[in-house]
């Protein structure tokens, strides 16, 4: 495949150059410097795998040497990458005491993951712990809805939505609703985005994910003074 990609490389370079001259864009002397420059370059890329070494204005560089190099800082930079992703991401599957926080650490998670959705490292280095962290993430979000609903399953499970779906429809049309309550309204949503997302995630894409605006104001809750009691 390597020497059928090199002879190809000499042949275009031949059949460029005729095209020009015949076109009348090349003259017969800069026929000849295009097909020698052409070719030239087309077997340093050749033998570009086999040089170890060559010189420029008289100092010796050693090509392997200083590819190798570049190799090893490049893996070095992906393990620094891998450990600064993988600890930010467990930085927020952590519960807040404020709906405000959580909100921040919902757009700090959707930048990385967006970052992260298009690499080819995502699916073997970082799918698992960014469903972690969207279910961890999706409690915390709940935590903040003033729904009472014991938790008798496994946070993977999706059992909630229906109830989450039924308390929106109660609440949505009402009139004069406080300031607290459309909070958790808007909370209420945000959990089943976080449930679409994780279903998109589960099947193997790389879904977007929705997030509630703050175009409407926002009411800050504490944990500690919410519904909620754990």
């Amino acid at each position: 495949m390597k020497k059928l990609l090199n002879v190809s490389l000499f042949v275009a370079v031949v059949i460029l150059g005729v095209a020009l001259l015949v076109s009348g864009l090349l003259d017969g002397t800069a026929f000849v410097a295009f097909i020698v420059s052409g070719c030239l370059g087309a077997s340093v890329y050749a033998l570009l795998p086999s040089i170890t070494e060559f010189s420029i204005g008289g100092n010796s560089v050693k090509f392997q040497e200083k590819l190798h190099e570049a190799e090893m800082i490049t893996d070095e930079l992906k393990k620094l990458k891998s450990i600064a992703v993988k600890t930010t991401l467990k930085s927020l599957k952590i519960q807040q005491k404020a709906n405000i926080l959580v909100y921040q650490n919902l757009l700090e998670f959707r930048d990385i993951y967006q970052l992260l959705s298009d690499t080819k490292e995502f699916e073997t280095d970082y799918q698992v712990l960014v469903m972690e962290t969207a279910l961890s993430l999706r409690e915390n979000v709940f935590d903040f809805v003033d729904l009472e609903i014991e938790s008798y399953k496994s946070q993977w499970s999706n059992w909630r939505d229906k109830y989450v779906r039924e308390y929106i429809r109660a609440n949505i049309n009402q009139d004069s609703l406080s300031s607290r309550v459309r909070m958790s309204i808007r909370f209420a949503n945000q959990y089943l985005y976080l449930s679409h997302f994780i279903d998109g995630l589960s099947a193997g894409g790389t879904p977007m994910l929705k997030i509630i605006s703050v175009e409407d104001g926002w009411h800050m809750i504490m944990k500690g003074t919410t519904w909620k009691g754990r």
